[in-house]
Formats: C-alpha cells, structure tokens, sequence
C-alpha cells in the first residue's frame, strides 16, 4: 500500500483504539510512515499493521503543533533504520494495549529490539512493533531543568553583581566619607 500521495496532509491513522493518532503525514517510506503528532510527537507505523489511513473529504481533522513552522524532517530508509536511530534514547513502542511499552532502547536486532524499562528488559519482535516513538517529555523536563538551572545562575550572577556593587559603593562612600572627615580635622587645623 502506498501513502505517498497523503504526504503533508492531516490523516487520521487508524479509525480508533489506542493505536489510533491524527497528524501531519511527513513522510510514506516502502515500509513505514511518519506521522507529526500534537501528543506524541513523531511517530513512526510499520505500513504492515496498518488497517486505514483517513483523509476527511471536507476539511482537515482538528490539528495543530508547535513543530509545524520552520520544522525540517528528514526520513530515514526503512523501518529498520529509524529504530536505529531511536537507539539509546527513551522510546514508546506501541500507544497502548498489554504490548505497550516505554523505555530506553538499548539494542537492535534482525528479528527483535530490546527495550530497558526501570526494573525490567524487555524483547520484542520486531514483527510485532505497530509504532514507535521518541519519549519528548523526557527531553523537555531536562531542558525545563536546564532552563531552571540557567535561571538560578543568571539570579546568583546578578545577586553578587549587585553585592559586589553594593560593597564598591559602599568602600566608596566611606574612603569618601573618611577623606571629607581628613578634610574637616584639617580644616580644625588649619584654624587652630
């Protein structure tokens, strides 16, 4: 089945069921598709469990992202290769249902992956993977993180710019308010 002519379009993948997703299709490769996701980001169907692709007649399914404006996507080959080059990075394999699964990949073999979960390692069949997908959130946290952190150290970089200020004036004001003291005893002097 070839999907190449909905490239760009809003579809609708699946009619339901936790496999179910709308979104912009990016690219119709000979045995995946590429689906941009308001949920889920990109993800990544094998064409052979692929029951329908709708296209509404009228007007386009409810759907927008933040990826959509100056976003570039360059698809890999095959299904095998996007796996690839998931490697090592948290996926979610499947949307939902008993064969769900998120983790990291950590391997990728002829005939099946390995997923490793907080207390499990998980092999799946290749054969058997519907979708998958990179875990963003896991990326946005630790750039909320990153963020939280730069924000601390511009507010401590500012505090002791404003201290270090503070005591300049400060070692100022009194060097000035010793001289003018010196000025007044010579003053005193002077009329003595």
């Amino acid at each position: 089945m070839s999907f190449e002519a909905l490239t760009g379009k809003i579809v609708k993948v699946y009619r339901g069921g936790p496999e179910s997703r709308v979104g912009q299709l990016l690219a119709a490769k000979s045995d995946y598709i590429a689906l941009l996701t308001e949920k889920d980001g990109i993800v990544f169907y094998q064409q052979r469990h692929i029951k329908s692709i709708t296209q509404h007649g009228k007007k386009d399914f409810p759907f927008r992202s933040a990826f959509l404006n100056d976003f570039t996507f360059t698809p890999p080959n095959s299904f095998k290769d996007v796996l690839r080059s998931l490697m090592n990075f948290k996926v979610k394999i499947n949307r939902g249902g008993p064969e769900h699964v998120e983790g990291v990949l950590r391997e990728v073999r002829c005939d099946f992956i390995t997923v490793v979960t907080k207390d499990e390692v998980v092999r799946i069949m290749n054969e058997h993977i519907r979708s998958v997908s990179y875990q963003q959130r896991e990326r946005s946290d630790k750039s909320e993180e990153s963020s939280s952190n730069q924000q601390n150290n511009q507010s401590e970089s500012s505090s002791s710019q404003r201290n270090n200020e503070s005591s300049s004036h400060d070692s100022s004001s009194s060097s000035s308010s010793s001289s003018s003291r010196r000025g007044r005893r010579s003053r005193r002097g002077h009329s003595t």
